[in-house]
């Protein structure tokens, strides 16, 4: 934790100017289980959990997303994955995750929200980090949240994507399509979360690669972020660490 406090400073200070400047958000409601989330974002039945739907349900429920794409960089600080930490009684999710592949993004998102409506952390508590999601952690809380987003992603907290000797990308975008198709999950979730249940980064990011599935995550969290936020509740020294952080000038109106 030592290592990204750095991070974690800025990502205090940013969230509190994102506070004041999302003043008409619903309030928070708290705790909710993961069948319930997940039936509250699937809404009508159709199609699946993605990361659009994911972003849609924390806004409605009063839970701000940001990403912190422009964080510093350097051997001195190190970023994190992402982290929940409640300003006055608003929580707030901030994701730092480098790539941009939408499926990985909405299963961090969907971890983080596990932390937060699970009650791993509350109003008045310190924040929870996650520092690199992609390490297989033995870990209560961490394994919670974990099968949290699992199950609001898939419907199953446990949907054994074991490890398959000979997988390779190319016959993983191709099991992960039809498997998606036939559950309805999006089949790159289905990639991402092969790699993570079997630690087989390097096939999935090729699977997603291949399904043309590898960017466009970053842009979705940032023009959320520019729809519900008012940047003239801030100063101009706030609105531009605000903006130099998370909101390209493309993306704020």
């Amino acid at each position: 934790m030592a290592q990204v406090e750095p991070a974690i400073q800025v990502a205090r200070r940013f969230a509190s100017q994102l506070v004041r400047a999302c003043e008409n958000l619903p309030a928070f409601a708290g705790p909710m289980t993961a069948a319930e989330t997940r039936q509250q974002l699937l809404g009508n039945g159709v199609g699946a959990v993605n990361l659009n739907r994911l972003l849609r349900f924390c806004w409605d429920h009063g839970i701000i997303v940001a990403h912190l794409q422009h964080l510093p960089a350097g051997n001195e600080f190190r970023k994190f994955d992402g982290l929940v930490l409640f300003i006055d009684n608003r929580p707030c999710i901030l994701l730092a995750e480098k790539h941009d592949a939408p499926a990985k993004l909405a299963f961090h998102l969907a971890h983080e929200l596990g932390h937060l409506l699970q009650g791993h952390i509350v109003q008045g508590q310190a924040i929870y980090c996650d520092d690199n999601i992609e390490r297989i952690i033995n870990d209560q809380e961490e394994t919670e949240a974990d099968r949290f987003a699992l199950e609001i992603m898939t419907g199953d907290p446990d949907p054994h994507l074991d490890r398959v000797f000979g997988m390779t990308g190319e016959k993983l975008a191709n099991v992960a399509t039809r498997y998606g198709n036939r559950n309805r999950i999006d089949p790159a979730v289905v990639a991402m979360i092969y790699g993570k249940c079997a630690d087989r980064w390097g096939p999935a990011h090729k699977a997603i690669q291949i399904m043309n599935a590898n960017t466009g995550a970053h842009r979705l969290i940032q023009d959320q972020l520019a729809a519900h936020i008012d940047l003239e509740q801030l100063g101009e020294s706030d609105r531009r660490f605000v903006e130099a952080l998370a909101l390209p000038q493309h993306s704020v109106a």
